[in-house]
């Protein structure tokens, strides 16, 4: 039997301080990938947007010609605090809400849910990407 298993934590200094046991550390790191986040390879968002969207679109019996050029700007600038889990949530909403022949970000599909409306937009939602980026 395999396992493959993921985190963002960094497990080692997890280890020193006592919180994730290191037998368990050595059993699971046979063969150890690391993968940056996704902003830092900012080439594999195309990719990965079109993959999530022919799923998402399948399961939704939907078809998408082609994917709107000023979403595809918008996802390739957007710093993506999230990581993959965000994006695919983005594009799995969009795909629900979307009624146009090509694909386009729909504004559900971003973390406006995630701002306090009593707190000013920070540079790690996208409420407040958004605000800096219209001036």
């Amino acid at each position: 039997m395999r396992v493959i298993a993921a985190t963002n934590r960094d497990l080692e200094a997890a280890i020193a301080a006592s919180t994730f046991r290191s037998d368990l550390f050595y059993r699971l790191n046979v063969f150890p990938i690391e993968i940056p986040p996704l902003r830092e390879r900012r080439e594999d968002i195309p990719l990965l947007v079109e993959y999530f969207i022919h799923h998402f679109a399948r399961k939704a019996g939907k078809h998408f010609r082609g994917i709107n050029k000023k979403t595809l700007d918008l996802l390739l600038s957007y710093p993506w605090p999230g990581n993959i889990r965000e994006l695919q949530n983005v594009v799995e909403r969009s795909v629900i809400v979307c009624e146009t022949e090509n694909f386009r970000w729909m504004r559900v599909g971003f973390r406006d849910t995630l701002v306090q409306p009593s707190r000013q937009p920070s540079w790690n939602s996208l409420k407040g990407w958004l605000a800096r980026r219209k001036r």
